[in-house]
């Protein structure tokens, strides 16, 4: 999951991009749920906003390995991942690389 090497198929790729998606949810839940009221909100515990931090790197990584991967296979070059950290551009770059072909 986190190899940036070899290549990825469209399926796997669509299987691992809804993977990190749910957990990227189920991570901000968490994050409401310990922050509670937006107007008011309660500071974390340090140790839960390392744990936070922590997978949301994990998740950044993971995603960035799944486009290179994806990428190779569709025959471009893995660089083209860094796009992921353009807002709009990157969010186009994954779904288009759900319908890419080899």
């Amino acid at each position: 999951m986190f190899s940036f090497q070899g290549t990825l198929e469209r399926r796997p790729y669509i299987i691992r991009i809804v993977v990190i998606a749910l957990v990227s949810v189920v991570l901000n839940v968490i994050t409401a749920v310990l922050t509670g009221d937006p107007a008011n909100p309660t500071p974390i515990p340090r140790t839960g906003a390392l744990l936070i931090l922590a997978c949301g790197i994990a998740m950044l990584v993971a995603t960035l390995a799944a486009v290179a991967c994806r990428l190779r296979d569709a025959g471009h070059s893995p660089w083209w991942s860094l796009l992921v950290f353009l807002p709009v551009v990157g969010f186009i770059e994954i779904i288009w690389l759900c319908f890419a072909k080899k």
